[in-house]
């Protein structure tokens, strides 16, 4: 089953974290990145993404139609090599 974040106004420029200390197990991120899957909301789309703080990326989502039920996938790639993927849904809607 796939996550859900809150919903995002088609207007807004919103961050969405992922925490993924759990799954590092005392390894850290170093590398990551966010796709949004156009068939789910071609106009979302990811403004940038940081994992600075070495267990968390943050992704940097905007636009999107309203209705859209939109599909993130996040990846984190570690230090140590291993990498986890994650969807996440986003419901678009108008505030």
């Amino acid at each position: 089953m796939a996550l859900q974040w809150p919903p995002k106004d088609p207007d807004d420029m919103l961050d969405y974290t992922l925490d993924f200390s759990l799954w590092l197990n005392g390894d850290v991120i170093s590398n990551a990145s966010s796709t949004v899957d156009f068939a789910t909301s071609a106009s979302l789309s990811v403004y940038k993404v940081d994992f600075s703080s070495g267990v968390k990326v943050i992704s940097w989502l905007q636009g999107g139609t309203s209705g859209d039920i939109a599909s993130v996938n996040v990846i984190a790639s570690t230090s140590l090599g291993r990498t986890k993927e994650v969807t996440v849904v986003l419901p678009i809607m108008d505030n």
